[in-house]
């Protein structure tokens, strides 16, 4: 697409729509962006370069934005504040991952952060 490879290239997105003003405007944009081909082609391909299943990029771009839009999101409920929480673990663990290059660990954090997510759904969508 434009030289960078897929972790600059989803390094550089992650961190602009999450320094994106904090309005219901913006979190429809984010929505938008995390539906766009190019942008779930982009999570994917990392994913596969990690050793992560890259059928699982939309779910990474679900929980940025769970983390992202915790507040709006997420009820106080302890099923919430759970997925709220990992959603949030697992966005930090998303970047410095990006950031550092190291991503070892990731396919583990990846599947912690998807049984969490598989509960949340469980619990809110029986």
């Amino acid at each position: 697409p434009d030289g960078r490879s897929a972790s600059e290239r989803l390094l550089s997105e992650v961190e602009s729509e999450w320094a994106a003003a904090d309005d219901d405007a913006d979190a429809q944009r984010i929505q938008a962006w995390m539906r766009r081909p190019e942008t779930i082609e982009t999570a994917r391909a990392w994913l596969e370069e990690v050793g992560c299943d890259p059928r699982a990029g939309r779910l990474l771009l679900g929980l940025v934005y769970m983390a992202r839009e915790a507040a709006r999101l997420f009820c106080d409920s302890s099923e919430d504040k759970s997925m709220a929480r990992e959603a949030k673990r697992f966005h930090k663990r998303l970047l410095a991952a990006l950031k550092t290059g190291e991503a070892d660990d990731f396919p583990e954090d990846l599947r912690r952060a998807r049984r969490f997510h598989a509960a949340w759904l469980a619990d809110d969508f029986p």
